[in-house]
């Protein structure tokens, strides 16, 4: 799945807004992603070196950042030496998922590799003769250290270290670096929890250096989750307790979600929480290896292994051009509808009247409606405040014009845009490969939980109406009472199929109703479904006499008209809307006690629970028949910046002994 906004997909990107793949597989408990990699071919392993701040400069000490990665783009563990000239003067081993750290001074004249003990060797990138270094000594609740160094005997340099995060600018410090300046940043300046982006100006406002680092990583609201039983047996009513604080243990009022269900469907190399898929994985490029790792608390580890990450993926420098050809081009995305109305005649402009603008009606799911105008040359645009009006499926557009001429309505379609630019962006490289799965030669697989899995279902349905929603299903009986199928006054079907009528001449003409006709007779009757009829072909013989040609009895089903048909007779033109609000089943008492097996591996999700000023929420739920470890999440935020997670476990069993 790939994300796109209006504004974020253009020709000059390489990758979408944090793709992600989803498996698809036969069963869970026994899927383990991290599990594929056993057996294949290790030994070829990839290594990238990144200099923190962007390059490596001559005669002064640098930090270099290192990530290695197998043939999957998995994390591999790294283990070799820093080689001068190919001796041995530093050895190097991975700290953290392959990521790593080392510092060392490179002289002139001077070829530095990387060499592990496989006997993989990688160079080092050419240090600079000049330039500036940028490194950060270190973060706390208080403050933000930086040391900005140059080459002994350089001329002193005026720089300034400009902070930003998410686009909005939080500090700026200036001074004079001869050898070596420390700047400290008071992080009572960042604006909260997140990535801030620093960046090194020399006196020309020309950018040196830049990195990323993590600031107040305890700035984050504090929720506990706690149910009422650790085991619940099956069919069982429980409860779960939040309670909600801010960093300095203050109740909080929030917005908290929370989802319930079999453990089996957590996989923790690869689980997100809300902190770190807003804090983190969106604001890097590239797949991480288990995102949630770097905001558990209960890893000691987890801030230093947070700047390897941001070192090596967050890793930029900056490449002077004289010139771009990137094409930045505008949004083709939009939240509106976008269309214009066509007409294949030039009776428009003779009957158009408001300068050439016509009205367009736009129909909801439900069959409520507006009226839009478009402008003088037949664009429109169905607006948000319009769209959200009609929430919860399709929209229907039909333009209102009169008999002389039939206008035709065309839609922007982004996503077709979309698919045309991605033939030319860098394919995204995915960590993740489609694992084969062997096909089991029985047909029924019994789990523990003592439910059967059935390889493959075949449902039937005897009626053929398909489901509408409310507009459809209007049109589709304005369709059958205009122009479906009836029964004449000798008890015959008509217009059912072609060719067969048992009427001739006048007495085919339509007749509305009894109202508006003396003969009563000829009042057309509507077919009862289920009720079996007799249809009549006619066919002249060679003196040009009509004679019975088939006479066939049949079942009446009703006519069955396509949607396409359907919009297409009321020249309706159709485009999905924003989705409504959907509301997770949850079973209530009388439920629980109905003899059907109850299978509900998920079993609570509420998007949205509302803690109180004490900061607190109860939140009830059923169990299901499946019994086995259960893992509840919840996450929140308070609508301020503060964001927080947590989760719980408890057991189903067949009973309280187990």
């Amino acid at each position: 799945m790939e994300g796109y906004t209006q504004s974020s997909f253009y020709t000059d990107s390489t990758e979408a807004i944090f793709p992600q793949k989803i498996w698809v597989v036969d069963r869970i408990d026994k899927q383990k992603p991290q599990d594929t990699r056993a057996g294949q071919q290790r030994d070829n392993i990839r290594l990238g070196l990144y200099p923190e701040g962007g390059y490596l400069v001559q005669g002064i000490k640098n930090y270099v950042a290192f990530k290695t990665t197998d043939n999957q783009g998995m994390p591999a563990p790294m283990s070799g030496w820093l080689c001068e000239n190919g001796a041995r003067i530093l050895d190097l081993e991975s700290y953290h998922d392959g990521m790593g750290l080392f510092s060392f001074v490179p002289q002139e004249g001077i070829r530095y590799t990387v060499q592990l003990t496989n006997g993989q060797e990688f160079p080092l990138p050419t240090p600079l003769r000049s330039g500036m270094v940028m490194h950060l000594e270190h973060t706390d609740r208080k403050n933000v250290v930086f040391s900005v160094r140059q080459p002994k005997g350089s001329m002193p340099r005026r720089i300034t270290l400009f902070v930003q995060m998410r686009n909005v600018p939080c500090c700026r410090a200036k001074g004079i670096l001869r050898d070596s300046l420390i700047i400290t940043l008071p992080t009572s300046e960042f604006i909260g929890q997140g990535i801030a982006e620093a960046t090194l100006y020399d006196e020309q406002q020309r950018p040196i250096a830049e990195r990323l680092f993590y600031v107040l990583p305890d700035k984050q609201l504090t929720i506990t989750a706690r149910p009422s039983k650790e085991v619940y047996i099956r069919r069982d009513k429980g409860e779960v307790r939040i309670h909600v604080t801010d960093s300095e243990g203050k109740p909080v009022q929030a917005e908290i979600c929370m989802s319930i269900f079999d453990k089996a469907y957590m996989s923790q190399a690869y689980r997100e929480t809300m902190l770190s898929y807003n804090l983190l994985s969106t604001q890097i490029r590239g797949n991480i290896h288990h995102p949630a790792y770097y905001f558990d608390r209960n890893n000691p580890d987890r801030l230093h292994a947070l700047d390897l990450l941001l070192l090596t993926q967050g890793w930029r420098r900056y490449t002077w051009q004289e010139s771009r050809k990137d094409y930045h081009g505008k949004p083709f995305l939009c939240d509106s509808i976008i269309g214009r109305e066509t007409v294949g005649s030039r009776k428009m402009k003779r009957n158009t009247t408001n300068g050439g603008e016509q009205v367009i009606q736009v129909f909801g799911p439900s069959g409520d409606s507006q009226f839009l105008w478009t402008d003088s040359v037949g664009n429109f645009s169905v607006p948000v405040s319009v769209m959200n009006t009609l929430r919860g499926g399709y929209v229907y557009i039909k333009p209102l014009l009169g008999k002389e001429f039939k206008p035709h309505l065309t839609l922007s379609d982004g996503t077709v845009l979309i698919d045309s630019i991605r033939k030319s962006k860098k394919s995204y490289q995915y960590y993740l490969n489609n694992v084969e799965k062997e096909k089991k030669d029985a047909e029924l697989v019994t789990t523990q939980t003592g439910t059967v899995l059935l390889n493959e279902v075949l449902v039937t349905r005897k009626r053929r109406i398909p489901f509408r929603d409310k507009f459809m299903g209007r049109l589709d009986s304005l369709v059958n009472i205009n122009l479906g199928p009836w029964v004449c006054k000798h008890g015959f079907l008509e217009n059912y199929k072609e060719g067969y009528s048992h009427l001739m001449g006048d007495e085919r003409a339509p007749v509305q109703c009894a109202q508006h006709s003396r003969d009563t007779l000829n009042v057309r009757r509507k077919p009862v479904i289920g009720k079996m009829y007799r249809i009549i072909k006619y066919e002249p013989n060679t003196q040009g006499i009509s004679i019975v040609k088939d006479v066939e009895d049949i079942k009446y089903e009703g006519p069955i008209y396509t949607d396409e048909e359907l919009l297409r007779m009321n020249n309706i033109t159709r485009v999905k809307g924003y989705y409504g609000q959907r509301e997770f089943y949850t079973p209530d008492s009388v439920e629980m006690l109905s003899p059907l097996p109850d299978a509900r591996n998920t079993l609570l999700w509420s998007p949205s629970v509302l803690t109180d000023k004490n900061g607190d929420a109860i939140v009830p739920f059923w169990t299901s028949d499946i019994n086995t470890q259960f893992i509840g999440v919840v996450e929140g935020t308070d609508g301020l910046g503060l964001l927080g997670s947590n989760t719980f476990e408890f057991h189903v069993s067949k009973t309280v002994e187990e």
